[in-house]
């Protein structure tokens, strides 16, 4: 991931340099509140983690035209806390046994990464300050999970701790409106596509054909935010 911050990086200053020398390139750069909608198959984390995560989304990027862009960010998920009581059966495989049901836990998940694509801007022209975007790209993701274990059965005994982690890179779509104000400053609406589902998760260490597996499906991602053109 340090590789991906350092390419990312050299990539939006040397895009902001050559910006400076086109007359035809603008530089913009904004933030958006974001609801992450990721949901998980049954079995593989459905009833342990929650399934909205509220995240952060700062991007830069370069127009060409007041058409074509590259865009880059980084967006930071905030931590999601979720206890929750299975009975037999239920959640992750392997199921619990009878023997020690109920099972009491408490689960975390965490989505953080950066993006890289291209975003086309589509104006009719009677339209004055409202524009459509289309956007594809790629998402550079990190995922950290946990799932710790605070009771077993009656009467109740302790559990483990067990944790995830995943690296990926996933398919990035985005459609989104905006409306530009007289001073630069403009309104993002979007809605993008994650492709999590390629970040399936096995706990550490893997020892065994029982470790706990994470299978989280594809993402929605509803968005709104501020921008302003440089």
């Amino acid at each position: 991931m340090k590789l991906l911050k350092t390419i990312s990086a050299s990539i939006a200053f040397l895009l902001f340099s050559m910006s400076c020398n086109s007359f035809d390139v603008s530089p913009y750069a904004g933030v958006d509140g974001q609801i992450n909608r990721m949901r998980f198959k049954d079995g593989y984390g459905r009833n342990l983690f929650p399934k909205h995560f509220p995240q952060v989304n700062l991007y830069v990027g370069l127009k060409h035209n007041d058409s074509v862009a590259i865009e880059s960010g980084y967006i930071s998920e905030a931590v999601r806390n979720k206890t929750v009581t299975l009975g037999a059966g239920q959640s992750l495989r392997p199921s619990i046994p009878e023997i020690l049901s109920p099972a009491i836990f408490k689960s975390y998940i965490k989505v953080r990464g950066f993006h890289l694509g291209f975003v086309n801007t589509f104006r009719e022209p009677n339209w004055d300050s409202f524009r459509v975007l289309f956007g594809a790209g790629a998402g550079f993701l990190r995922a950290e999970a946990s799932r710790e274990g605070l009771a077993f059965g009656k009467p109740p005994i302790k559990g483990t701790t067990r944790r995830f982690k995943k690296e990926k890179v996933v398919l990035r779509l985005m459609i989104a409106s905006e409306y530009k104000f007289k001073n630069n400053l403009g309104i993002r609406g979007s809605l993008f596509f994650l492709q999590t589902s390629k970040m399936v998760m096995v706990a550490e260490p893997t020892a065994s054909p029982t470790t706990p597996v994470i299978r989280p499906m594809d993402s929605l991602v509803y968005s709104l935010g501020v921008s302003y053109e440089f």
